[in-house]
């Protein structure tokens, strides 16, 4: 099927793009050009604030990309028999109304009971024949590390060691981005963030360095990471491994 690679390759030209254009941003500031100049005065940019912006930018074409392509291919399966798919597939479908339901039960509830939103899913799960996706049924968890990257891997059953390399990449960059969200730009020195935050990544910088994650291969190897994701959900299409073996 052309249609799916089209479309995957619309979404991975733009998100691309974007890093790239990040990658070449930093190294406008980072030159000794007139304009590196101005941009390195910029309060904005300077204790490695353009490092970070890119750091953040990346992360976020990383998450939107995986979503965005994975909801894509979820559309081309719209309509098929639940029964017919992958026991992966229809847990996407139980999970979500799981979902609802948790949420009706942590409401206030005058009668403070679980009969009715519970028969209003047995309801639902009965009458739904046929698999009908939405954007809300891949979650990032706006969190995006790489066990809940691999969760997403195991809905398609995608060969997790291809991926295994990737997980120090994926790791460093949330690590940073959510010291950065959480407004702790300041404390991301490299003795800060080793002290405080443990975990398995390595120290982003702007020289390349042993045992650091220089940021031009940081957006090297994100781009490589995408492409294999995207590589990946065409052949799951193609071959249409969205269908039951036994079936």
């Amino acid at each position: 099927m052309n249609d799916i690679r089209e479309s995957l390759n619309k979404i991975l030209e733009i998100s691309i793009d974007s890093i790239i254009n990040e990658q070449n941003f930093l190294n406008l500031v980072l030159s000794d050009s007139p304009e590196g100049n101005i941009l390195k005065e910029l309060p904005i940019f300077k204790d490695n604030g353009a490092l970070y912006k890119l750091i953040f930018s990346v992360y976020a074409t990383f998450e939107f990309t995986i979503k965005e392509c994975c909801n894509t291919v979820l559309l081309t399966i719209d309509n098929n028999s639940l029964e017919s798919l992958t026991d992966e597939l229809q847990m996407l479908t139980f999970r979500q109304k799981l979902d609802e339901l948790r949420k009706k039960i942590t409401e206030k509830r005058e009668d403070n009971t679980v009969i009715k939103p519970l028969t209003d899913l047995h309801i639902k799960i009965k009458q739904q024949s046929k698999f009908n996706s939405n954007e809300n049924m891949i979650d990032t968890k706006s969190n995006l590390n790489y066990n809940n990257f691999t969760e997403i891997l195991e809905i398609f059953h995608f060969d997790k060691k291809k991926y295994s390399s990737y997980s120090i990449i994926i790791d460093s960059i949330i690590t940073y981005r959510n010291m950065i969200a959480h407004g702790n730009r300041k404390d991301l020195t490299e003795i800060n963030i080793r002290q405080h935050i443990p975990g398995n990544y390595q120290i982003i910088t702007l020289q390349k360095g042993n045992n650091r994650l220089y940021f031009e291969v940081l957006c090297s190897k994100m781009i490589s990471l995408l492409e294999l994701f995207c590589n990946d959900l065409t052949d799951y299409v193609n071959e249409q491994k969205y269908f039951r073996q036994d079936r």
